[in-house]
């Protein structure tokens, strides 16, 4: 669901707190190497790395800190600020906040730490250690990720098992809404004090767009074309050119969106109801055409009259599902030889959460732009209504 991102007002305190140890190898550079849970551990002389962190958290203690260097002898401890340090492993920020005191771990044996020492333990991941109490402002995913299983390693979330089965109860348009455990340890996010429950409500939606322009492969100096410029498409013009793209080209046939699009930051707008699409891309480009083409709309013509709108060596992204019994169809040899790639982008995951906040947080995503009516829950149906029309409305807002 890409059009509601609801907002936890009001609970009773929680402390989420387990045993937990996980490990990530990384090479010298510090780049991902591979992960592991204990005790599947390689051996110590299978492995050649530089320096290393465990982070070991004993159930209901504070949490144990063991740093190692290259030579595989000393043990050193630094009391430093866990959180700057992060993987980059997809853009995932795999540290997150730890809270609570730390301990050298001892050269003798300790209960506390049932580990061999014949092991090389690099840093992996935190203990999500959530703490919230009644009156904070969050924003809830409506589902979260395992962050252990073997599609949350590769970064891919939306492909959980844990993320397809959460939810929260009982859904969207409701005053009170239960969170799972699951979906407040990994995805729920305390807002910042400058960010307002309107904008909270944006973060999950923002996060799916942070995913698309992730998947579309922007370049530095590309040409981005945004087909659909309903709210997901406007967002989707607020953000082209955080992620490199030069050139931002907005397409669609209602006057009010096109005039929204110039607002947000593209560079030139298309009413396809009045020009060719084709002609008016190759004229903006020069011949080239454009190396990224986001199709908002889920419709089969549509996505494939836009792969003539990509240049040799860009990316078509669907962004939408079709109806289930449609078929995409196309010459392979027109992508073969020109190197097109074709993909798509479902949903977000919790790093893309973290990252839409942020675009939220510091204003390049402006909620004034993108927040055209507000509504009362008991007047949702007309909500709908106007956006089903698509006039003079980009993002309606349902307030309790």
């Amino acid at each position: 669901m890409k059009s509601f991102c609801l907002l936890l007002i009001f609970f009773p305190s929680f402390l989420f707190s387990e045993e937990y140890l996980k490990l990530i190898l990384l090479s010298k550079e510090k780049e991902y190497v591979k992960e592991y849970d204990f005790p599947n551990i390689p051996e110590m002389n299978d492995i050649k790395i530089k320096e290393g962190f465990l982070i070991y958290y004993p159930n209901g203690k504070p949490p144990i800190a063991y740093i190692f260097n290259e030579n595989k002898k000393e043990i050193f401890f630094e009391e430093k600020n866990l959180k700057k340090f992060s993987i980059n492993f997809k853009e995932c920020e795999y540290l997150t906040d730890i809270k609570g005191s730390f301990k050298i771990f001892p050269e003798k044996e300790s209960k506390d730490f049932p580990f061999d020492k014949n092991y090389y333990f690099i840093l992996l991941k935190d203990l999500k250690e959530i703490s919230l109490k009644e009156g904070d402002r969050v924003a809830v995913h409506h589902h979260a990720p395992c962050m252990s299983c073997f599609f949350c390693r590769r970064g891919d979330f939306v492909q959980c098992e844990t993320w397809k089965k959460s939810k929260i109860i009982p859904g969207g348009l409701a005053e009170y809404i239960v969170v799972p455990e699951v979906n407040l340890k990994n995805d729920t996010l305390r807002l910042p004090d400058s960010v307002s429950f309107e904008e909270g409500a944006l973060v999950e939606p923002v996060a799916c767009v942070v995913k698309s322009l992730k998947r579309a492969n922007i370049k530095k100096g590309d040409t981005i074309v945004v087909i659909g410029l309903g709210v997901m498409g406007q967002i989707h013009i607020m953000l082209a050119k955080e992620f490199g793209a030069e050139r931002v080209i907005g397409v669609d046939m209602v006057s009010f969106r096109l005039k929204k699009a110039l607002q947000a930051g593209a560079d030139y707008v298309i009413d396809v109801s009045q020009k060719n699409i084709y002609e008016e891309i190759k004229k903006i480009t020069d011949g080239l055409m454009a190396q990224e083409v986001i199709v908002g709309p889920g419709n089969v013509n549509l996505i494939t009259d836009s792969l003539k709108l990509v240049s040799r060596g860009g990316t078509l992204l669907i962004f939408t599902p079709t109806p289930p019994e449609e078929k995409l169809s196309f010459f392979v040899n027109d992508i073969y030889f020109n190197d097109i790639t074709i993909t798509t982008s479902y949903s977000c995951g919790s790093d893309d959460m973290k990252r839409a906040l942020n675009f939220i947080e510091t204003g390049i995503v402006r909620s004034n732009l993108l927040i055209t009516h507000r509504f009362k829950l008991n007047e949702t149906k007309k909500a709908y209504d106007i956006t089903s029309l698509a006039k003079d409305s980009l993002k309606c807002m349902i307030l309790f």
